[in-house]
């Protein structure tokens, strides 16, 4: 009875079958639970044996971690100092770190609905992996070129690859294992992969500054006194390393039984399906005061988020290039901090949030989001720990401020407003915040980095607040109503 079990399940498990529905099929054909488990258990101690869960979890495993070494070694901050190497203007670089977002954004929204309503192949999201990977080959070859229009090119071209490369694994993911055990899975490895990414990001910064910008000469030596000498640069080490993470990630990708039935549905055609939905929705932004404040300010979150995030690489790399670590490895010191701690925010939220309620928690996070922008401006001396602080506290100010305002648009909307805020506000607030950022790197461009974030710093205080202010005011109103 054992032995026909277990090659049942053997045959199961290599037709994709997991083993919980294995066991429940077996259970409906009256087979004994304490038989099902002996041959599970019998099966287990076979040498080399791994169940296929187990298999699924290794390889996505390996897949998260190659994703976070790849990220670390290809951070925005690296990617915009680089980008402004290759003699791009200030007003170009954000413009084009803006369309790039804009992108993002609108590409997230329709893949993430195009998944969940189309069964996408894992070559797709397999291909859309090698795009991203191959773009880094390309910046590099940009900035050895010097070419700016080139470089903008290839960070255009490489957003596509990875919005529709993760959302279209993460909705298939959604699919196999269910968002419940989706979460689980990535929860026990966050942590871990943030502090991989941090020290890609360092690595990455000592390579860069080591091997700097006009490249060093090693020779290699051969065998019988033979050696020829060889140009290295920094930036292309670090690209090549994100290049070949993303590579060896999609063919992980590619062996992981993830692929659902297909569908003749084909992409193109569900794209004016998708626009003709976004639509009809758009008109409950205007309609409904809570969607549109909620949604504003996310735009102004947005806004800030991509002009500081353009811009303080750049000013930090510069400003201490000859001091302290480096040029490069200043910057990755700062970044690597700020994204550790930053995993903190949600936490902190949630405990401060019992403790005060929004409104002080509101206040709080904008005001810590603007520290960076404003010690920049009002730290004269160029004092090297204040901006690592004011960097560290502005993530976790736009963690907290993310973690909470999801918090009051639960608790000021309703599910169908709720699923629109969500898949909608990106696509009716693209042509704003593409204008706004335009005119933001304009100015930057005729004026310097840090009169605008003398500007940005005070602006997003001024409008955050009292808005926060008055949504924490509307939903304590809405409450007391039940």
């Amino acid at each position: 009875m054992v032995e026909s079990i277990i090659k049942f399940i053997e045959a199961g498990l290599k037709d994709n079958v997991s083993l919980s529905e294995l066991k429940s099929e077996l259970s409906e054909k009256g087979i004994l639970e304490s038989d099902i488990e002996s041959a599970i258990s019998k099966m287990s101690k076979n040498s080399g044996y791994r169940s296929a869960a187990e298999s699924f979890k290794i390889k996505l495993y390996r897949k998260i971690f190659l994703d976070r070494i790849g990220y670390g070694f290809s951070a925005t901050p690296f990617v915009n100092i680089l980008f402004s190497m290759t003699g791009a203007s200030l007003f170009f670089i954000g413009v084009i770190n803006a369309l790039k977002s804009a992108i993002s954004t609108l590409l997230s929204g329709f893949m993430s609905d195009y998944s969940k309503k189309v069964n996408v192949s894992r070559n797709f999201i397999r291909f859309t992996g090698l795009i991203y990977g191959f773009s880094f080959i390309f910046l590099a070859l940009s900035v050895s070129m010097r070419s700016d229009i080139l470089f903008a090119l290839a960070l255009l071209f490489g957003s596509i690859g990875t919005v529709s490369y993760g959302d279209s694994f993460k909705n298939m993911m959604l699919k196999k294992v269910g968002r419940t055990n989706f979460m689980f899975l990535i929860s026990r490895v966050t942590f871990v992969g943030l502090g991989i990414t941090a020290l890609s990001l360092l690595l990455s910064g000592f390579v860069m500054d080591f091997v700097p910008l006009e490249g060093r000469i090693f020779i290699i030596n051969l065998p019988l006194g033979y050696g020829f000498p060889m140009k290295i640069f920094g930036y292309l080490i670090a690209f090549m390393i994100t290049a070949f993470t993303s590579i060896f990630s999609a063919h992980i990708l590619a062996n992981m039984k993830l692929e659902a039935k297909s569908s003749n549905f084909r992409i193109w055609d569900y794209l004016s399906v998708h626009t003709k939905e976004i639509f009809a929705k758009s008109i409950r932004f205007i309609k409904n005061k809570y969607l549109f404040i909620i949604t504003f300010t996310t735009l102004v979150i947005a806004i800030f988020q991509s002009v500081v995030n353009s811009f303080v690489g750049i000013y930090i790399y510069f400003t201490y290039e000859k001091l302290g670590l480096g040029g490069f490895m200043n910057v990755a010191l700062i970044f690597a901090i700020a994204l550790v701690v930053s995993y903190a925010g949600p936490i902190i939220s949630s405990r401060l949030n019992k403790i005060f309620g929004l409104a002080p928690l509101f206040v709080f996070g904008s005001i810590i989001m603007a520290l960076l922008p404003l010690t920049i401006v009002f730290n004269p001396s160029s004092y090297y720990p204040a901006i690592l602080f004011a960097t560290v506290l502005s993530f976790l100010g736009v963690s907290i401020i993310g973690s909470v305002q999801g918090l009051l648009a639960a608790r000021l909307l309703n599910e169908r407003d709720r699923n629109i805020y969500y898949a909608s506000s990106g696509f009716v607030t693209v042509v704003p915040f593409l204008i706004v950022v335009s005119l933001l790197s304009s100015f930057a461009f005729k004026n310097g980095i840090v009169l605008l974030f003398k500007y940005v710093g005070i602006g997003v205080l001024v409008i955050l607040i009292p808005l926060y202010l008055l949504l924490v005011f509307w939903s304590s109103n809405k409450r007391s109503d039940f």
